[in-house]
C-alpha cells in the first residue's frame, strides 16, 4: 500500500479516509502526481516532489487545493491535463517558478530535493519576499486613495 508521507498530516483534514476513490491509488487525490494516476509509475521521488509543489500552492494561498471540487475522477482527470491550483496574487515570483517546476508534467523534469534546498536556503532572501508584497499593498492603497469622490 503506497500513500503520499508529505500528504499525510494534511489528509485528516479532508477525510476520515486517505484512500483515494480513483482505482485504488492511496493518498490525497489534489497530491497525487499525474503520472501515479495514470498508472505510468508507482510513488516515487519525483512524485513526493510533485507532492511538495502542491503543498507550496496551498501554503501560498491558505488553503487546501481545489477546496471544494469533489476529488473524483473528473478531478483525476483534469489534473492529468495539467489543472493546477492557482497561486495568490502576492506570492513572489522565484516561488512560483520553483513550485511550477515541482509539478512538471514530466517527472524527469522536477528538480531533486537537494536543488530545492538550495533554492530554499540559498536562493532567496527577505526582501525577494517582501517586495511583491509590499508594491501589491502599496498599489492597492494608492488605488483606494485615489477614487474619484462623487
Amino acid at each position: 500500500m503506497a500513500f503520499i508521507p508529505a500528504a499525510l498530516p494534511i489528509s485528516a483534514g479532508f477525510s476520515s479516509s486517505i484512500k483515494s476513490e480513483i482505482e485504488g491509488i492511496y493518498g490525497v487525490l489534489p497530491y497525487v502526481a499525474p503520472e501515479v494516476l495514470s498508472r505510468q509509475s508507482s510513488f516515487t521521488q519525483a512524485s513526493d516532489i510533485y507532492s511538495f509543489g502542491i503543498i507550496m500552492i496551498e501554503i501560498s494561498v491558505g488553503q487546501r487545493p481545489f477546496d471544494g471540487v469533489p476529488f473524483d475522477k473528473v478531478l483525476a482527470a483534469r489534473i492529468w491535463f495539467e489543472l493546477r491550483p492557482k497561486f495568490a496574487l502576492e506570492t513572489p515570483n522565484c516561488y512560483i517558478e520553483l513550485a511550477m517546476q515541482c509539478l512538471d508534467p514530466d517527472p524527469q523534469k522536477r528538480p531533486t530535493a537537494s536543488v530545492i534546498t538550495g533554492n530554499l536556503i540559498n536562493g532567496w532572501t527577505p526582501s525577494t519576499f517582501l517586495l511583491p508584497y509590499k508594491i501589491l499593498k502599496l498599489e492597492q492603497l494608492n488605488n483606494n486613495l485615489w477614487k474619484p469622490i462623487r
